[in-house]
């Protein structure tokens, strides 16, 4: 079965599978752990170690003990790493937000394949350790550290479940959302 996906598709779907890409190892580990969308799950951290760097400075002005000083200045480069981090995600999803080509995916008994203007990325089922559904994504998640995501939004999950299925399949299909 082949689908064709023209629309460019909405942010959450782009937050979830940025979410999937940087916790790779950590689903291939746990297919059934929860999708979450990347902006969300690193603003949270940000937010408390901005806390904490409030607290050691509050401490120090209390207390005058210099560990507190020396606590908040290692905290205050968690934050910076944290809000880098953040930034390039967030220039990563406008970045693939923006590309407005035709996309297929074509999903037969040997192999799924992506294929847009730019690329053609092919993985056998031997490959595909799961295939997750996601709140906004639809992953096929791969066996091995080296293979590429192949995913589609999940406006277009009863299409890939009835191929999934039909490529004998279906049991690869885990849903949490």
């Amino acid at each position: 079965m082949r689908i064709t996906v023209s629309d460019t598709g909405r942010r959450e779907y782009y937050d979830e599978v940025l979410y999937v890409a940087s916790n790779y190892k950590k689903f291939q580990k746990n297919p059934g752990k929860r999708i979450k969308g990347f902006i969300k799950a690193m603003l949270l951290p940000t937010i408390l170690y901005i806390a904490m760097v409030v607290l050691m400075l509050l401490l120090f002005g209390q207390d005058r003990d210099p560990i507190f000083l020396l606590l908040g200045g290692m905290l205050v480069f968690v934050v910076v790493f944290f809000i880098i981090y953040l930034v390039k995600g967030n220039r990563q999803i406008n970045a693939m937000m923006a590309d407005k080509g035709t996309r297929y995916i074509e999903i037969t008994d040997e192999s799924i394949t992506f294929e847009d203007d730019k690329k053609t990325i092919a993985q056998k089922w031997d490959n595909i350790m799961n295939v997750l559904l996601g709140p906004h994504s639809v992953v096929f998640l791969p066996t091995g550290q080296d293979g590429a995501l192949i995913t589609i939004e999940r406006n277009y999950e009863s299409e890939v479940l009835k191929a999934v299925r039909e490529a004998g399949h279906g049991d690869l299909v885990v849903e949490r959302k």
